[in-house]
């Protein structure tokens, strides 16, 4: 266990893990930032999906969650959304 995708990709750059599960957005932001994603070979690729999970706590307030879903539904009403990668 690394944390989190970035310390997925370090470690296994640097040998200390064999293989990694990675998301398409994450890859992509490793691509552009971490150096280390140089150094990692993608073996495979899992089936196209519609898009990521957006995932929060489970302790987050309603009233919070209520904010987030309001806030994801107006992204499909704005007419440039720019896709990492």
């Amino acid at each position: 266990e690394s944390g989190g995708h970035r310390g997925s990709i370090v470690a296994v750059a640097e040998g200390r893990a064999d293989v990694a599960a990675i998301d398409c957005e994450s890859w992509a932001l490793a691509q552009r930032f971490e150096p280390a994603a140089r150094k990692v070979v993608i073996v495979g690729w899992t089936a196209r999906r519609k898009g990521l999970p957006f995932i929060t706590a489970k302790t987050t307030p309603e009233k919070t969650v209520r904010a987030m879903r309001e806030a994801l539904a107006g992204l499909a009403e704005q007419p440039l959304i720019q896709r990492v990668g």
